[in-house]
């Protein structure tokens, strides 16, 4: 195995992901998710996307160079389970009035993060159940960026 080379694949993956989200935010608007925003607050949400997720691929890439070793069976395992719980999920807790196909690409895009960010855990199973817990800091981080640059506001 080359270590070298396998890095250099991970890092490649990581770039196309990050210039893959940054495509889909573009190519979406807030309707698309059930939340009607007004144009003004576009440039905000469209940021409030993409710097979390950008954030967390720059972890991954930061854990590919220091851990070395890639292992994409760990990543493939994390990808599978953390799609099919944030499917579930969405399934359930989706707005009224979202789109479908851009909803799915952002549970796909949850999923590849967590992938991405699993690619340096030695064991498939450790990384499907890190999978679980990245798939939900990942969630919670979106939710908190959109609090606080108040395009989801909570009311009391």
């Amino acid at each position: 195995m080359d270590t070298v080379s396998d890095q250099k694949d991970a890092l490649v993956a990581l770039g196309l992901a990050a210039v893959g989200f940054v495509l889909l935010v573009v190519s979406t608007t807030s309707p698309d998710y059930g939340l009607p925003l007004m144009q003004k607050d576009r440039l905000i949400w469209s940021a409030t996307r993409v710097i979390p997720a950008l954030s967390w691929l720059s972890i991954a890439g930061i854990l590919v160079l220091v851990r070395g070793a890639v292992l994409w069976t760990s990543a493939a395992f994390a990808f599978a389970i953390s799609l099919l719980a944030g499917s579930i999920v969405a399934s359930f807790g989706a707005p009224f009035g979202f789109s479908f196909m851009p909803m799915m690409g952002s549970i796909t895009y949850y999923a590849l993060t967590t992938a991405l960010l699993c690619l340096t855990i030695r064991n498939p199973v450790a990384a499907g159940i890190l999978a679980l817990v990245l798939l939900m800091l990942q969630v919670l981080t979106d939710v908190l960026a959109h609090l606080v640059t108040g395009v989801l506001q909570i009311a009391c």
